[in-house]
């Protein structure tokens, strides 16, 4: 009896060390792209949250690694999931349609839709003739800079809005500084870091009249044979909107840009967004409204 208990009690002790081994043996492996530069702050932000979902599901999944892929554009980036050249490759990217067809995604707007509020570059010479405008009817009547490829020139033209393609996305600073086209419009996570970058060589300024609005959610797209991870990834996200976690680290990279561009003194333009006609539109919940973006209320 002594010796049964004896073994009873062995067992009890080195079971946790057993569990722990073969979990530490099902590490799951995780790639996404890096960021390439330091100041890549969208980049980063989107490594950071990716992380943090894994971090809020090591319980139910048991421990990750994630490991960085980096000189990956936006276009090699689709390929690499369509090849599934890594091992559960997840990546960031503007949702259609079209995208949706080929690879499956975690539906929870990586940026709480923010990137879809858009204000714009002008040159100073046309600052005080472009605050004029505040409905989708007066801005139709001018051009905006795209860049060749942008999602946004597809949105922008769907709700006719004359546009100027340009291949180069550099030129587009000076081109609206030297009146080329009359706006060029950023993200509100994106423009504050632009104009610091740009701002000895092109003396651009923005207009404070309005902002654009339309949807244009991010998701973690991954390869279709990916479920599980996918699973995985939906879960932490919604664990860490719920805990919080999630919209701390979104302000910790962005409040300041969002703050700069004030949004409370803007009128707003509304658009629709052609490419996400088959969305579901569950995310919604999750997409941050103007009154989010005010911070001083």
């Amino acid at each position: 009896m002594a010796m049964r208990n004896t073994l009873v009690l062995i067992i009890l002790l080195i079971a946790p060390l057993v569990v722990q081994a073969e979990r530490q043996i099902h590490t799951t492996v995780f790639h996404t792209p890096s960021a390439e530069v330091e100041s890549d702050a969208r980049r980063i932000y989107t490594v950071e949250l990716l992380r943090l979902a894994l971090d809020k599901t090591v319980e139910d999944y048991g421990p990750y690694e994630l490991r960085l892929v980096s000189g990956l554009s936006v276009r090699r980036m689709q390929q690499v999931a369509q090849l599934n050249k890594y091992e559960n490759f997840f990546f960031k990217v503007s949702y259609t349609d079209q995208v949706a067809e080929q690879f499956t995604y975690a539906p929870f707007p990586i940026e709480f839709g923010i990137v879809g509020y858009r204000v714009c570059f002008v040159a100073p010479s046309f600052l005080q003739e472009s605050n004029q405008v505040i409905t989708l009817q007066q801005l139709q009547q001018h051009t905006v800079g795209q860049g060749l490829g942008w999602l946004d020139l597809d949105i922008l033209q769907a709700n006719e809005v004359p546009t100027v393609t340009v291949s180069q996305y550099l030129s587009l600073f000076p081109m609206v500084n030297k009146n080329r086209f009359d706006f060029l419009c950023r993200g509100i996570n994106e423009i504050k870091l632009e104009m610091e970058q740009f701002a000895q060589s092109e003396p651009l300024t923005l207009n404070t009249s309005f902002i654009i609005r339309y949807p244009l959610p991010r998701f973690f797209f991954t390869n279709n044979s990916n479920p599980m991870a996918t699973a995985r990834i939906n879960k932490g996200l919604h664990r860490a909107y719920t805990d919080g976690s999630a919209q701390a680290l979104m302000l910790s990279f962005y409040k300041e840009n969002i703050e700069f561009v004030d949004v409370k003194k803007r009128a707003i333009i509304p658009m629709t967004n052609p490419l996400i006609e088959n969305i579901d539109k569950s995310y919604e919940q999750y997409v941050w409204g103007i009154e989010d973006l005010v911070f001083d209320k």
